[in-house]
């Protein structure tokens, strides 16, 4: 333990070893050959009045004789008795404020203590909040994964549903591409029978005049079906064949007439056929659009529900967010008012090593 004070003449002498050794006499060095007693500031000040009555700088080394030495020995001596009643009574006050000072460090520590415990015990309970939200949390996560698989779903079904009405769409647009062209197929047909026609002889005028009524209600009955292109062609050409016989042949016209008509009865049926499957198809393409806006009104339904969901979820996620925010701010008002406490009772140590410093013995030259 170190002493309560030093001598100049100490501090002179180990002053003197330092410069003996090459050494700058700085306050730690001269501390340090001291056996580390003394205070900085006491050494400080020998050291300074050391300078000003040698008259050199620091780093000169300059000797002193032992009796001068010994003669500050004997006056520090002399001047440590004297002043050893003051040191005494310097003590005593020393003592009542350090047990005052210890006392108020005390109660001080034990408040900070009780609150810190307190802090603790919210912290903890804090703490156990953290982990039932983040429980809940994950929880949400799971439903909201969950619902975005049923999302995946409906979306993949309902893309399922638009291929599938893009295919009956291309569809009927094959089957109306379809008949125009056995439109346009008939209405060649129609002009190549009329400019036949005139060419016949005036006695089977009237039997022409009947074809072409029988052609025109033909095309009218074409013109209502959407789905004959092939088989129209065919017919077609089967007619063709038949005027073709017509003419060549104008004495068996009234059995070409026949067989005409016999080829127009077919066609007529096949154009009711034709007929009976637009109308089938019809109804099955609307049943697939009222199947299609269904499933995207549930979609849709789905989708607002999942949003509806999302968005509680983000307000949870928020709300979570602040509490452990606020959580986080009164930790680190803890921790702040533990620093205080802490920096309050340093405060304290270093006033109370203030107040002992002060006790040390006056300087030789007093």
């Amino acid at each position: 333990m170190a002493r309560g004070g030093i001598y100049k003449s100490e501090v002179l002498r180990a002053r003197e070893r330092l410069l003996a050794q090459g050494r700058y006499p700085s306050i730690d060095a001269v501390r340090a050959e001291l056996g580390d007693t003394g205070s900085k500031t006491t050494i400080h000040r020998y050291l300074k009045e050391i300078e000003e009555e040698q008259g050199s700088p620091a780093g000169s080394q300059v000797a002193v004789s032992e009796a001068l030495q010994e003669l500050v020995g004997r006056l520090a001596a002399q001047l440590q008795h004297e002043a050893d009643a003051r040191v005494q009574a310097q003590a005593q006050a020393h003592e009542a404020a350090s047990a005052q000072l210890q006392q108020q460090h005390a109660q001080a520590l034990q408040e900070a203590q009780a609150q810190a415990q307190h802090w603790q015990t919210q912290h903890q309970a804090c703490a156990a909040a953290l982990a039932q939200e983040q429980a809940q949390h994950a929880e949400s996560q799971t439903r909201w994964r969950d619902a975005e698989k049923a999302l995946a779903r409906s979306e993949q079904a309902r893309a399922d549903l638009q291929t599938a009405l893009q295919e009956g769409e291309r569809h009927r647009q094959s089957l109306e591409e379809k008949h125009q062209h056995a439109q346009r197929s008939l209405e060649h047909f129609r002009q190549a029978a009329r400019e036949q026609t005139q060419q016949q002889a005036r006695q089977h005028e009237q039997q022409v005049q009947y074809l072409q009524g029988e052609m025109r209600r033909l095309q009218q009955a074409s013109q209502a079906q959407q789905e004959a292109h092939a088989q129209a062609q065919q017919e077609v050409v089967r007619l063709a064949a038949a005027l073709t016989q017509a003419q060549a042949a104008v004495q068996h016209s009234e059995q070409a007439l026949l067989a005409l008509q016999a080829e127009h009865s077919a066609l007529q049926q096949h154009c009711a056929a034709v007929q009976q499957q637009q109308q089938a198809d019809k109804v099955q393409r609307e049943a697939l659009e009222r199947s299609l806006a269904q499933q995207h009104s549930q979609a849709q339904a789905v989708q607002a529900q999942l949003q509806q969901q999302l968005q509680a979820q983000a307000q949870q996620l928020h709300t979570l967010t602040q509490q452990q925010a606020e959580q986080q701010e009164r930790w680190h008002a803890l921790e702040l008012e533990l620093a205080r406490a802490q920096a309050a009772r340093e405060a304290q140590q270093q006033a109370l090593a203030a107040v002992l410093a002060r006790g040390e013995p006056p300087a030789a030259s007093s």
